[in-house]
């Protein structure tokens, strides 16, 4: 059903600060019960379950209208460009119950990995300690990393023609019309 597949900064390129004292490995798990293992090291990320090289992971509120309405042009980009991209939804500052987060999804066109996790919330906080965003930092936030290493942040809602843009030299076929 969903258009992702598991095995069974600041706009910038430069290291992440390594001084970050949080944890390293979450373990994250979507409405069907498949987990992904996230590691985060040195700024590095690494999704030992999937293949892809590139990784948009998108952290939303569930709560958020303007979350909401990037759902399905994400799902759209997964679908597009399954082979090369995997889309990763962490559920923040809330918890659904299954049954909720698979409504929810269905009503947004979202077919992609979603996390409702209890990791959701200390991976979301290496994550804005990371690009210095502090505890109030906007939903949604979008990190795109490439073979680990994050290629650039947004902050807010951001339109999907620019994520585009900015995946062009990481995906041979972003340019086919989706």
């Amino acid at each position: 059903m969903f258009g992702y597949s598991l095995k069974s900064s600041r706009n910038s390129q430069a290291p992440v600060s390594e001084s970050i004292k949080h944890r390293e490995v979450f373990t994250l798990t979507d409405i069907d019960g498949r987990t992904a293992t996230l590691i985060l090291r040195k700024g590095h990320l690494h999704l030992q379950q999937v293949t892809q090289s590139t990784i948009l992971l998108y952290l939303f509120s569930t709560r958020a209208e303007l979350c909401r309405a990037m759902l399905p042009d994400l799902s759209i980009l997964q679908h597009a460009h399954r082979q090369e991209i995997f889309v990763l939804g962490i559920v923040v500052p809330e918890t659904l119950d299954t049954a909720s987060l698979r409504k929810y999804m269905r009503q947004n066109h979202t077919t992609f990995f979603v996390s409702n996790s209890p990791d959701n919330a200390p991976l979301a906080s290496t994550l804005t300690n990371m690009l210095q965003l502090g505890a109030d930092y906007p939903l949604p936030t979008t990190l795109l990393f490439h073979k680990g290493r994050l290629i650039r942040d947004y902050e807010g809602v951001t339109p999907i023609e620019m994520i585009r843009n900015d995946l062009a030299p990481y995906l041979g076929s972003i340019h086919k019309r989706i």
